[in-house]
């Protein structure tokens, strides 16, 4: 048996069958719940007399699962980012983040996203989603038990998964994105 990871290609959603090649042979397998474009699971593939084949699928919940046992165990580590990586996935922001734009986004229709023309009613709208982050941001540092000044030390260390979510966490305060975020759930699309 071989483990194969499986990248979920642009347009498949989860439950969907996607195909991937493996060997030479094209093998199919059906993308698992709460994963998106971009996202990846692995699949056990068998090679047999007739070629390879896929024999078995991550069951419903378990990639989820898989990633918040890494991310809990990473967390009794001690490291001041490891815990900052439990508490991002423990608190969904991503959740936080989505709820922001979609209440929202009808405050900026019509847009046009960051090519297209800017006004200045949208600044104090920018600044009530900056306060919304400062503010969990200050939920973790108060958690953690720990000063802005340690969790910049330790945020400038940050490497491998932790510098990922570091990232990922710090982007979606870019006013860019913020109006990229908010053009797509204004006109229909996926925040």
């Amino acid at each position: 048996m071989v483990l194969v990871d499986v990248a979920v290609p642009a347009g498949v959603r989860p439950g969907e069958l996607l195909e991937f090649e493996f060997n030479g042979a094209l093998l199919s397998a059906t993308v698992p719940e709460g994963l998106s474009e971009g996202a990846s699971f692995v699949v056990e593939v068998a090679t047999a007399a007739g070629g390879p084949e896929v024999v078995r699928e991550p069951a419903p919940g378990e990639v989820e699962q898989q990633l918040q046992h890494y991310v809990d165990e990473r967390a009794a580590s001690g490291g001041l980012m490891d815990k900052f990586v439990a508490w991002v996935e423990r608190e969904n922001i991503e959740a936080a983040y989505e709820a922001f734009i979609a209440a929202h986004a009808a405050e900026m229709r019509g847009n046009g996203g960051v090519a297209g023309e800017q006004s200045h009613e949208w600044w104090p709208l920018y600044q009530a989603y900056q306060e919304e982050f400062e503010g969990l941001l200050q939920k973790f540092l108060v958690e953690a038990g720990c000063t802005e000044e340690e969790f910049v030390e330790a945020a400038q260390g940050a490497s491998g998964m932790n510098e990922i979510y570091l990232r990922i966490f710090l982007a979606q305060t870019e006013y860019e994105l913020f109006v990229e975020m908010m053009s797509q759930a204004s006109s229909g699309g996926s925040g």
